[in-house]
């Protein structure tokens, strides 16, 4: 369920990554959430922070 995606094929990561959300990224990623994933546009989560300007998230 961690990797569960929506409508927009966006998951859990994609969005706490694309809003900076920090500690939802290490706590998503602790739980083993993927961050190979694409979404509808063949985005990875971590492409989805660097296009928003999260680039903490890359660290």
């Amino acid at each position: 369920m961690v990797d569960q995606e929506d409508y927009n094929q966006d998951t859990p990561m994609h969005l706490v990554c694309h809003n900076g959300y920090m500690e939802a990224v290490t706590l998503l990623h602790e739980y083993g959430a993927r961050l190979d994933i694409l979404d509808e546009d063949e985005r990875i989560s971590l492409h989805r922070a660097a296009s928003e300007g999260q680039l903490a998230v890359g660290k």
